[in-house]
């Protein structure tokens, strides 16, 4: 996939895959979408960002009251 960033830059290049590991690989993403007047092609929207873990933050709480 880093050939294709550096190499092909100024190129479109569609990749086909249904693995949700190769999402880290692409910028957009496409959803085929079934309705009644045929299929079609969707930009499929980014996934939001995953909420902070609750652990995290108790730790980062607790750091701030040890440090002077």
């Amino acid at each position: 996939m880093a050939l294709f960033d550096d190499e092909l830059k100024q190129t479109t290049v569609l990749s086909i895959g249904h693995r949700p590991d190769l999402a880290v690989y692409h910028t957009r993403t496409l959803q085929l979408v079934h309705g009644r007047d045929g299929d079609r092609l969707k930009l499929k929207p980014p996934p939001a960002p995953p909420p902070p873990r609750r652990w995290l933050q108790r730790l980062d709480d607790w750091l701030l009251t040890i440090r002077p």
